[in-house]
């Protein structure tokens, strides 16, 4: 938990990560015990008036009990960037009171959240993807995927969001119910009512980099509200062209990596899940296993098999196919290898590293983010 006390008038909480949380005897909720039951992280800033709280970079996963918690008076508060994988009870809850100035919640992925233990029932208990107390909110580029829940976005609705595979009694929490929640821009598997909304069963998740980054033919590229003041950032490099993760033009994406705050998303933050590679007694195939992190920076690692002594040629290349980078060049024994890639002054963007032996070729591509 991070407190903060009457002196506090800007708070930053960043760069956290949360792996693996495990009560010893597990809790269930209680009558009384109110918003915060069951959370890994909360962040308790009601007994003050901060002018600024920005909360951003957090990631979490293997979450017994639930996600996360913000509770703020703050003026101006920020969450962004929020990524929450394999929990119970909740991915993320907000309490901005005060009516705050301008309120960001945006760029949040919940994935294979549950409920459990559930005591009070909805609408005074129930258990959620994204909710908010106090604070009349529109969730923006969330993508929540997989959850089985009561609820998945705030009561006042959400917005270029994807929302895929989740079992839920109600989209929009209850709490002070909004008989007309802006639901709009959003690609689901259902039919939603409101503005923009595509129903579909394939965002475009990109085959390599996994969720929630998108391909670059997904019909979620483009597709968000138009918006001006929710643009995606603009590439200096290449004026009209989307700043990387967001893509396309400038109007803003549906998912994760769009919206005007994709810039300040760290998208290599994003990647928490650790490569987990079978154990092999004797390996039988020459293959090269995903590179983690991926995406990263500036430093990724290379792991590849070999089931004999054999000649490697590992190399990473740009997307024109130029050789970039020769990691291994020589005669190699049999078993599991791994190697450093460090992009250095290499550019942002997309790399290909290519295994060579024993005559077969194998391939992977890494992203490279700054």
């Amino acid at each position: 938990m991070v407190q903060a006390d009457h002196t506090v008038e800007c708070m930053e909480v960043s760069r956290l990560s949360f792996r693996n949380e495990r009560q010893p005897n597990h809790v269930p909720e209680m009558p009384g015990e109110g918003f915060a039951i069951g959370c890994a992280f909360l962040v308790d800033a009601v007994h003050q008036t901060n002018e600024w709280i920005s909360i951003h970079d957090i990631r979490m996963e293997g979450i017994d009990d639930g996600g996360m918690v913000v509770r703020t008076h703050a003026r101006r508060p920020e969450v962004y960037n929020i990524v929450v994988r394999n929990a119970g009870r909740r991915g993320v809850a907000c309490s901005f009171m005060y009516d705050p100035e301008s309120p960001v919640f945006s760029n949040i992925f919940v994935e294979e959240v549950h409920e459990q233990d559930m005591y009070r029932p909805y609408p005074f208990g129930g258990q959620y993807a994204i909710a908010f107390l106090g604070c009349d909110l529109v969730a923006s580029n969330c993508v929540i995927k997989s959850c089985q829940l009561t609820t998945l976005g705030p009561r006042d609705g959400i917005r270029n969001s994807i929302l895929l595979d989740n079992e839920f009694d109600y989209l929009n929490s209850p709490w002070d119910s909004n008989p007309d929640p802006l639901n709009q821009y959003n690609y689901t598997d259902f039919a939603l009512a409101g503005e923009g909304n595509i129903q579909g069963s394939d965002p475009g998740f990109d085959p390599e980099l996994g969720l929630p980054w998108l391909s670059s033919n997904s019909p979620c590229i483009d597709s968000g509200d138009p918006a001006v003041n929710l643009f995606d950032p603009e590439d200096p490099d290449h004026p009209g062209l989307a700043l990387w993760p967001a893509q396309g033009e400038l109007r803003s994406d549906i998912g994760f990596f769009g919206g005007p705050h994709a810039a300040l998303v760290d998208s290599a933050w994003v990647a928490i899940r650790r490569r987990y590679v079978e154990p092999r007694a004797v390996p039988v195939v020459v293959s090269l296993e995903p590179a983690f992190p991926n995406p990263f920076n500036p430093v990724t690692t290379l792991s590849y098999v070999l089931d004999r002594p054999l000649r490697v040629e590992l190399t990473v290349h740009n997307t024109l196919g130029q050789r970039v980078r020769t990691l291994v060049s020589g005669m190699q024994g049999p078993g599991e290898h791994s190697v450093p890639f460090v992009a250095g002054e290499l550019a942002s963007g997309v790399y290909i590293a290519r295994l060579t032996a024993g005559g077969e070729s194998r391939v992977c591509k890494i992203l490279h983010v700054k």
